[in-house]
């Protein structure tokens, strides 16, 4: 039988490389999207805590095995404290905070961590800038999300045209124009990742 990749690190079964590994400041979002079709087009989003409490333990990994106990503690991690007594208040943010530390955020670090005890250099990066474009078009959601490094990673800007894929038959290719700030944020990540290639 195949052992998990938790396996795989717990027991250091895995190729001994220098590894770079990165997450976004709101990771979660991106489930948002695939779990409600047609989300992206909406202008405002807001979850309430009543769908809150539903989804949550749906939305673990094992949630057969969410005691109480995990889901109060994941509860009062990630509460908006400056709301936790307002039904209405939009817990969004909250869910999509910790679905993306759930499948990003923390086996990225786990995965950091057993390569580091393994002897091998680690390079981590948390990207907090909200680009002007993200890469899934998504109007209401002002953070910067699961993908949104990836045109700043191979420079999107300075590409005559991205392909992003066919509509109608037909193939669609955009310009990816980026203010000054990011084109000169995208030349440094840039710099960093063919360095981490070149050199380790």
């Amino acid at each position: 039988m195949a052992k998990s990749s938790h396996d795989l690190l717990r027991d250091k079964s895995f190729n001994k490389v220098d590894i770079m590994l990165g997450s976004m400041e709101n990771e979660g979002v991106i489930f948002l999207l695939v779990m409600f079709a047609g989300l992206e087009n909406e202008n405002h989003v807001m979850l309430n805590k009543t769908t809150y409490d539903v989804l949550l333990p749906l939305l673990l990994r094992h949630p057969e095995k969410a005691n109480p106990a995990v889901l109060d503690a994941i509860r009062l991690l990630y509460v908006d404290w400056e709301h936790v007594d307002n039904e209405d208040a939009d817990y969004l943010d909250a869910l999509c905070q910790m679905l993306g530390d759930h499948i990003f955020v923390c086996p990225a670090d786990v995965a950091a961590r057993a390569h580091y005890a393994a002897g091998q250099s680690v390079y981590l990066y948390h990207m907090t800038h909200t680009p002007a474009r993200n890469v899934y078009q998504v109007a209401w959601a002002e953070t910067a999300f699961h993908g949104d490094d990836i045109p700043f990673v191979f420079g999107y800007h300075f590409l005559p045209g991205i392909w992003m894929g066919r509509q109608d038959g037909e193939d669609v290719v955009v310009q990816w124009p980026m203010p000054e700030v990011e084109v000169q944020l995208s030349l440094e990540i840039m710099k960093y990742w063919t360095n981490f290639a070149k050199t380790g």
